[in-house]
Formats: structure tokens, sequence, C-alpha cells
């Protein structure tokens, strides 16, 4: 497991008005996230994420994440499972688009798969958690930090109910003041390699009456996320990464429904 300090102001260059990340940010994404052996490289993912939010805010929000969703992608909405084209059909990007912020990155070993994540807030100020499952797309040729090769099969995500109290104002510095940045943590955890016939996969626990769920693995099987839903609208998403001749849930993430 890895824990990566970032500079929040890294996040932010994408998050905070119309820059664009500099490619200073983006080197140093680069070197803090770049410790894992071979295809693995959880700083992909952040970095298309942060693509996904410089497209959002200079194309469209809906625009944006039409270009970064795999054909066949799932929106997983509290009322049930869509395919892309129809959860998008008809809809209109806001002025302002919602900022995803990414929290963790877990990943299979052969890179093929990734789960995401992380925190968002839209342009009201409401705050929640999203989960991306990211794909390797073997047609897309990586092009620097404009082009990762990602595309997304999986998106979800739901406002925090309550949310959060308000921060308090903080007064603006003033001269003379030291201004120290706050630290975020993202969070890189990868699978370990093992030959793929010795890798097994976990069964899906029986489903009470009315629950719906579905799974799937990264080409190396060494990464398996999962997806549970109630008849309530509450969601639970679970991934697991394979470990030295075992496998190891590493996430369970319940998201909760604004239907009451």
């Amino acid at each position: 497991m890895i824990f990566i300090i970032v500079l929040s102001g890294l996040l932010a260059a994408c998050s905070s008005g119309p820059r664009k990340p500099s490619p200073r940010a983006l080197k140093q994404i680069d070197r803090a996230l770049s410790t894992a052996p071979g295809k693995a490289q959880p700083s992909i993912i952040v970095k298309t994420e942060l693509a996904l939010n410089r497209m959002a805010r200079e194309e469209g929000q809906v625009d944006a994440f039409r270009h970064f969703g795999r054909v066949g992608a799932q929106i997983h909405t509290e009322k049930g499972i869509l395919d892309i084209v129809e959860a998008l059909a008809g809809q209109t990007s806001p002025d302002e688009p919602s900022v995803l912020s990414t929290k963790s990155v877990f990943m299979s070993c052969d890179g093929s798969l990734a789960v995401s994540v992380g925190r968002g807030s839209d342009p009201g100020g409401k705050v929640g958690t999203y989960i991306i499952v990211w794909e390797r797309q073997l047609n897309i040729r990586p092009d620097g930090d404009e082009e990762t090769g990602y595309r997304y099969v999986y998106f979800s995500a739901a406002a925090d109910d309550p949310q959060p109290a308000p921060k308090a104002p903080q007064p603006a510095p003033q001269p003379g003041d030291i201004v120290v940045e706050a630290l975020d943590a993202v969070r890189a955890d990868i699978a370990r390699c093992a030959p793929r016939g010795d890798i097994y996969l976990e069964a899906l626990a029986e489903m009470a009456s009315g629950h719906s769920s579905g799974s799937a693995h990264s080409r190396d099987r060494t990464l398996q996320w999962n997806w549970f839903a109630a008849p309530d609208g509450k969601r639970r998403i679970t991934v697991s990464l394979w470990r030295k001749g075992t496998r190891e849930t590493v996430l369970t993430q319940d998201l909760p429904s604004s239907t009451k």
C-alpha cells in the first residue's frame, strides 16, 4: 500500500477557475505517484481526472463525460444502471461544471483497470463522493498530458446526506504573513502480480430480494470490483486486490440515496 502526499494546489489548478494545470504541476503529480513498478501507474488516473475536469470547464460537462466514457459505459444512479447514451441523452451542461478531486486510486498489477474514489462539488456548493472505474483502451494511443489512454466503464456518485456544515470563512493573508499550503493525500494501492491461472475471483454473495449486483475484473484478474444496489437506491461498491496468494478487500464504499 502506498500513501502519497500531493499539494492540494495541484488539484486546485484544475478545479478553481479558468486556469489549466501547469506542466510543472502535472510533472509533480507524475513524480509523486510514479513509484509503482511496471505498467501500473496511478498517476495516470489522477491526470485523466484532471483532463476530464479541464474538458468539462472548457467544452461542457456533458461532452466531457461523453468523451471519457467507453462505448457501453454505465452510469449508476439511485434509480439503477443506465447506459452512457441513455444517461446523457437530452442532458445540457451547466454553466459551471461539477469538480472531481481524486482521493484514492486502486489499480491492477498490469494497469489495465483502476478504480478511483474522490470527492466532488457542484456549482451550488453541494458535496459528495464519486467512484469511477477506468479501463485502459488498447486502441487509444496515449499522448502526453492530453490523452492518457483510459476511459471509464462505470461511474456512480451521490451527495452527502446530510451535507457537512459550511466551513467558516478564512481571513485573507496580511502583509508579512507566512502562508503554508494545505496538503491533500492521494492514496494509491496496487495489486501484486502473479500468473493469471493462479488467481481466483470472489463469488458474489447471494442477494436479498429486490437487490441487484454486478462484477468485473482486470485482464490479469488481480483487481476485481463489484457493485450492489438496494431497492431504496442505496449503492455499495467493493474492490479487492490480489495479494500474496490471496484476495484482499481494499474498498467498501456506500453511496446514500436522496430518496426519502
